[in-house]
């Protein structure tokens, strides 16, 4: 998928904070999990954790979360 924001907009974000932003509203609006939406914004699980609480965002550990995790740990094994 690509994405077209309007120029005011695009000149104004990085690439990088795009994504980042992108993945947080996603994550906060409950359409991706934390480890998607880490994903999404291209960072991991820890970066992403940080950029949220610089923006004060609450985290929710859900049930999907918990067996993300447990589906990485097994991954790792």
């Amino acid at each position: 998928m690509e994405l077209t924001l309007p120029g005011p907009i695009e000149d104004s974000l990085t690439p990088t904070e795009a994504r980042m932003g992108l993945a947080l509203g996603l994550y906060v609006s409950g359409k991706l999990g934390f480890g998607r939406a880490a994903a999404v914004a291209g960072v991991s699980r820890p970066a992403f954790q940080k950029a949220m609480a610089q923006q004060r965002l609450p985290m929710d550990y859900t049930p999907d979360d918990l067996r993300e995790d447990a589906e990485a740990v097994e991954r790792r094994g």
